[in-house]
């Protein structure tokens, strides 16, 4: 039904891969649908369907929390899988295909993960091709997210922003030392010596 997926590891010497499953009760019977496997499966090749909202779940359950996932879902089935899959860390971006727009806009609002609504199949997979590239290139996994604790004392005030400060002086560095240089900044940096 599925290609199979790679599973993606955190370490340097495998690329990050941004497997795609497509959620629709459609999706392996409708000539529509297969063509359109068709045009995902030429620039992504970790591509995994399912009809059934059960059996897709657990799947994305079973995945480790270190891989990413890019969903896409056809309306009928959105409103009832993506309540419930939402918050795992697994699910990188959600993609919604429907038919009418501005209602499923009204209530998606409240999540964060839904990157795109779209009527048109090809726009849908142009975004999703640009973000996964996007997130290769870059290797981003999620959004970083971090909540300081807002106090009344100045002493406690002054301590949570030197706090504050460290953290975010730590993050930095440890950013900053899991980049990797290109040529260019080699040569940048020969230049100037």
């Amino acid at each position: 039904m599925g290609a199979a997926i790679k599973h993606v590891r955190r370490d340097n010497t495998k690329p990050y891969t941004y497997p795609l499953i497509w959620l629709d009760n459609l999706v392996n019977t409708s000539p529509k649908y297969i063509n359109g496997q068709k045009l995902i499966r030429s620039s992504i090749d970790h591509l995994k369907t399912f009809e059934n909202i059960k059996k897709c779940e657990e799947y994305i359950r079973s995945i480790s929390q270190d891989e990413r996932i890019i969903f896409i879902v056809g309306d009928r089935l959105a409103r009832e899988i993506i309540p419930h899959i939402h918050e795992l860390r697994q699910i990188s971006s959600i993609y919604i295909y429907c038919s009418d727009k501005l209602i499923n806009e009204k209530w998606t609002k409240k999540y964060k993960k839904i990157k795109d609504i779209g009527k048109q199949f090809n726009q849908l997979v142009d975004k999703i091709r640009v973000e996964r590239s996007k997130r290769c290139e870059n290797q981003v996994n999620e959004p970083l997210s971090i909540s300081m604790f807002q106090t009344n004392t100045y002493h406690e005030q002054s301590n949570n922003t030197f706090n504050d400060h460290f953290i975010y002086s730590q993050l930095l560095i440890h950013t900053l030392l899991q980049l990797k240089p290109t040529k260019a900044d080699k040569k940048k940096i020969n230049c100037s010596m």
